[in-house]
């Protein structure tokens, strides 16, 4: 699911642009855009969301008197499930798997952002197990703000433990989840439109595709076994895991 909202102004509201996609717009593919431009001010914004590369990006101008006269704010979200397929034989465990997040973007020098919000941006990319979030171990995720100009490039590295059932009722999943928030820029350019991703370094023979069936193409981690627990300890939990996954609800912007 890919969605976004925009909201543009300037003049100081002589004009303005605004936009939405609904954040649980079923999709694989996503792009909006929104711009307005009068009494010697302008602003515009640029978003996308790629469920097949899980990926986001976001970007806004705003040209006026740096007071309010132009201002530029938006959001894009993406959450997805990922099915997780290990090879043929794979017994019931609890499988660790790599997870890297990138985030990629910059803030134009002289940039300045609404004081009552105190930042550029806000960025929330988190990868869990379906069936224990909020177990230890069993969520990755990189949240913060950007409140400074300049470049920003972060590779956040973890891992998740993923439930490995051996059942097509149960399969292994991941949940995934993206937002970039960009509450009100009033000058300059907040550039992030390449790129906010979340990766994993599957085990080999592991392949993983969208809820929607894409294939996710992951580079293949080094050879190494998974870390399985005991089969027992996962079967005796699985009523708890899937009370929790029941009573789990989807964020909400």
């Amino acid at each position: 699911m890919i969605g976004g909202t925009i909201s543009v102004l300037a003049g100081a509201g002589a004009c303005h642009d605004n936009h939405q996609v609904l954040g649980n717009t079923v999709q694989d593919t996503f792009t909006l855009s929104g711009a307005t431009a009068c009494a010697g001010g302008s602003a515009s914004v640029d978003m996308h969301g790629d469920a097949a590369t899980a990926s986001i990006g976001l970007r806004g101008t705003s040209s006026g008197n740096g007071f309010g006269s132009s201002e530029a704010a938006a959001q894009v979200q993406f959450t997805d499930h990922w099915v997780l397929t290990p090879p043929t034989g794979t017994t019931d465990s609890i499988i660790n798997i790599p997870i890297t997040i990138t985030l990629e973007g910059s803030i134009s020098p002289g940039a300045i952002f609404d004081p009552s919000f105190g930042r550029f941006m806000d960025y929330n990319l988190t990868i869990s197990d379906q069936y224990s979030p909020f177990s230890p171990g069993h969520l990755f995720s990189a949240i913060g703000s950007v409140s400074t100009t300049g470049s920003f490039t972060e590779t956040f590295s973890g891992s998740v433990n993923f439930s490995n059932f051996n059942s097509t009722a149960l399969p292994m999943t991941a949940v995934v989840e993206m937002s970039l928030f960009m509450p009100a820029l009033l000058e300059g350019t907040v550039d992030f439109f390449n790129t906010a991703s979340i990766a994993m370094d599957l085990p080999p023979g592991f392949s993983a595709v969208t809820s929607s069936g894409l294939a996710l193409d992951f580079a293949q981690a080094p050879a190494s076994a998974p870390e399985p627990e005991t089969g027992a300890l996962l079967l005796s939990g699985l009523g708890l895991l899937a009370f929790r996954a029941h009573r789990r609800k989807p964020k909400t912007a």
